[in-house]
């Protein structure tokens, strides 16, 4: 989990000294309330930064969902903004939290993600879509992940693995008896074989890479940073005006 906490040093307890019984109380609400401000002001610019670094293809708002921000109270003054973690996150929105974090610091990735080809396991790594197969709109379907057609393990519930074969082999498009299509496994990568009579091609689906490369494009902290340092006296100033004017 990345977080962000925002730490104030204040003269507070000078300024205590020249004021009421009253409007020492006020202190701490007023500095809880600037430190809340400003954190869901860093979790605001962070979510709008999202679409602008990713594709996000109709998944704005799991991601926009990953980025949490915890209230400061009178009794904790400490306001923080996080990328909601495995930790604590669960299913696809622990998935969604990891993929964030890799491009925080970027780096090199290595898979021994494995694949059936030819009736044997081989560690192949990250599949990763043929040219055509993504636009920046439309992902690629999840019918033809490598999952869902009998080249990569599925997980039940309880941790066991298995092979889909709901769409492995021939299958007859509807509409046409001539026409048909499988899908075929190689070290290269994962191709669909389409026969229209005695003619028969290859379309490649997806390609293998055991190592990628991710760029450092996230931004979390020099974001939250930027709000920190551009809005958090402000909003203190703010915040001390409104609980001294609302003292009782």
């Amino acid at each position: 989990m990345a977080t962000v906490e925002i730490h104030i040093r204040t003269n507070a307890e000078t300024v205590a000294r020249h004021l009421s019984e009253r409007a020492q109380r006020q202190i701490p609400f007023a500095l809880a309330l600037a430190n809340t401000k400003t954190a869901r002001a860093g979790q605001s610019a962070m979510q709008e930064r999202m679409p602008r670094i990713f594709q996000l293809r109709g998944s704005e708002r799991l991601f926009r969902q990953a980025v949490k921000s915890k209230p400061a109270t009178k009794r904790d003054l400490i306001a923080n903004v996080r990328i909601e973690g495995p930790e604590t996150a669960r299913g696809y929105d622990a998935r969604v939290s990891r993929l964030i974090l890799r491009h925080e610091k970027g780096g090199a990735r290595t898979s021994d993600a494995v694949y059936r080809v030819h009736g044997q396991l081989q560690a192949l790594g990250f599949f990763l879509p043929a040219k055509g197969l993504r636009t920046p709109a439309v992902n690629v379907p999840r019918r033809l992940y490598p999952s869902n057609i009998g080249a990569a393990l599925r997980r039940n519930v309880d941790g066991s693995s298995y092979f889909a074969n709901s769409r492995k082999g021939r299958k007859v498009k509807r509409g046409n008896a001539q026409r048909e299509f499988s899908y075929v496994a190689l070290p290269s990568g994962i191709y669909e074989r389409r026969r229209f009579g005695s003619f028969s091609a290859l379309r490649p689906l997806w390609h293998f890479e055991r190592t990628i490369q991710l760029r450092p494009r996230l931004g979390f902290f020099t974001t939250l940073e930027a709000v920190v340092r551009t809005q958090h006296a402000a909003n203190v100033q703010e915040a001390l005006t409104f609980a001294f004017r609302t003292a009782r």
